[in-house]
């Protein structure tokens, strides 16, 4: 049997949990630190550390799991470049977790880090910030590519990206203009546009 999970929170993710889990065919785990450094995952009230992470991590290696997905936002409010560097840095620790804890080298490792177009949401602490442009969107996945050649392959934007820019306008409107959003937004998925490595 094979047991695909969501994300999984990486602060509590236990050995119980994991022992559970190995009864079923491994496939990957995901992991949300959406941010790539401390500063910008406080800003945005996210209760992980890259401890947290990368404990979650070795244990996952340790268990005998060789493929591990980062799920991350680009253009979050108060973003810097220096936390889009971040990620890549991330996902270079993520790797030397693998090193130092899987047990069976010889399968190799998959770490594959998934971006996504922040979209300011209604009724959240960010809902008037704004929209960062594709060109920022663009250019800041081009720094993540260029941020550590050695551990980042390549990213790749999804077609969407372009279509969702005005997405947090859309998302804003009055009561009155919803049913508008709403047909804009059929057959769109919002939460997977971004870019992949």
């Amino acid at each position: 049997m094979t047991l695909a999970l969501p994300s999984l929170r990486a602060d509590n993710f236990s050995m119980a949990l994991m022992e559970r889990l190995q009864k079923g065919r491994k496939t990957g785990l995901t992991f949300a630190p959406e941010a790539g450094t401390q500063r910008l995952r406080d800003a945005i009230n996210k209760n992980l550390t890259e401890e947290d992470l990368l404990e979650s991590c070795r244990r996952a290696f340790a268990g005998g799991y060789s493929a591990v997905k980062l799920y991350f936002m680009l253009g979050l409010p108060t973003e810097t470049d220096e936390d889009v560097l971040g990620i890549a840095d991330i996902a270079a620790h993520v790797m030397h977790a693998w090193r130092e804890s899987a047990l069976n080298k010889t399968r190799g490792v998959r770490i594959t880090v998934s971006t996504s177009w922040f979209v300011p949401k209604p009724h959240t602490a960010f809902q008037w910030e704004p929209q960062i442009p594709i060109e920022e969107y663009e250019r800041r996945v081009k720094l993540l590519r260029e941020g550590d050649e050695h551990q980042v392959r390549h990213v790749q934007l999804a077609p969407l990206a372009h279509e969702l820019y005005g997405g947090g306008h859309l998302l804003r409107r009055p009561p009155a203009r919803q049913g508008h959003r709403d047909r804009v937004a059929q057959g769109r998925n919002a939460q997977r546009v971004g870019g992949l490595f």
